[in-house]
């Protein structure tokens, strides 16, 4: 009788079948039964680890639709604990433009002077550079440039005109004829800052505008 081994057990043609004794039959048939039992091992692991990985992606899919509901929960920051999202009372006129009203924003600048880009190599907590999803996020940022005081020394002449008395020379930066202690000023630019910054909320007349590059205070 022909006598075959388990490895190529898996090639054997019927004719060769037909050849093997009783022994041999039966240790084809243990051997493939090994082999059926290893599969069947083999993909209940491979469920298992599917049943896994669903179970970790519906709990990051939870995840993320909890940080975007808080996300949009914090758009309204003043909003008191325990206070209903929807608004006041009808009784009361909501603040803002009325309902229906044409919508605004803010459009971006039509020209851009300087571009930043500020890679994100890792986690900035906990130093990972295992990152996904990367996507740019793009924000457009209007700045007024730093200023600097500029400083002008005015000299005007005085003198006595025979018909019309007293008279001085003047320039359009002149605002009064004080001289001595009296005799630093603000310019119109300056003052303009100024009022501004007495005008502002929670800024009282003593504004100090150091942002600007000068000390602008009320006299003594």
């Amino acid at each position: 009788m022909l006598q075959i081994s388990m490895e190529d057990s898996p090639d054997i043609s019927p004719e060769v079948l037909a050849d093997l004794d009783r022994q041999a039959l039966i240790a084809l048939i243990l051997h493939q039964g090994q082999v059926i039992n290893e599969l069947r091992a083999e993909q209940r692991a491979w469920q298992e680890e599917v049943g896994k990985l669903k179970q970790a992606n519906a709990h990051l899919r939870d995840r993320l639709e909890a940080a975007e509901r808080q996300s949009h929960r914090s758009a309204a920051p003043f909003r008191r604990s325990g206070e209903s999202s929807s608004g006041p009372s009808s009784s009361k006129r909501r603040p803002g433009r009325k309902a229906g009203h044409e919508a605004s924003w803010r459009r971006p600048p039509e020209h851009i002077d300087h571009r930043v880009e500020v890679p994100l190599a890792g986690c900035p907590h906990c130093g990972s550079n295992r990152l996904e999803r990367l996507r740019p996020l793009t924000q457009y940022i209007e700045e007024l440039p730093p200023q600097v005081v500029q400083v002008t020394e005015l000299k005007t002449w005085r003198g006595e005109c025979p018909r019309c008395g007293p008279v001085e020379s003047t320039h359009p930066l002149k605002t009064s004829s004080a001289a001595g202690a009296a005799g630093t000023g603000l310019g119109p630019r300056a003052q303009a800052v100024a009022t501004y910054a007495g005008l502002r909320p929670g800024a009282g007349p003593a504004a100090d505008l150091h942002d600007s590059g000068a000390a602008i205070r009320p006299g003594p």
